[in-house]
């Protein structure tokens, strides 16, 4: 898939997740923030020009652990996104470091 389709699925992604939670579907909220961070990792991945992706992720990401922390959610189970270029898996220390390309992207410790 070329970046600027997955970066549209992150765009589609993400407003559909603030949809969600702002009403009060955290569960529905939850799934789509972590929709939209994986398409913009596999963005630029696939080479997006666009500035700011890990930011970008990082809030996605911080959105969801804000929702555990509220006690929106339960603790169930860590993300994993793989595909064959490299793996993403959440690690149990404070930041992850996660090779995407020719940028390395920070992800905060979360609960999904």
């Amino acid at each position: 898939m070329d970046s600027t389709a997955l970066e549209l699925d992150a765009v589609k992604f993400a407003k559909t997740a603030v949809t969600h939670d702002q009403s009060g579907k955290y569960h529905e909220a939850v799934f789509y923030y972590k929709e939209a961070a994986q398409a913009l990792i596999y963005a630029g991945m696939a080479g997006s020009k666009l500035e700011g992706i890990p930011d970008k992720v990082n809030e996605y990401l911080d959105r969801v652990q804000a929702l555990h922390n509220a006690g929106e959610l339960p603790v169930t189970r860590q993300l994993t996104a793989s595909s064959s270029v490299t793996t993403v898996t959440q690690t149990a220390g404070p930041q992850a470091l996660v090779p995407t390309g020719s940028f390395f992207l920070s992800l905060n410790t979360f609960y999904i």
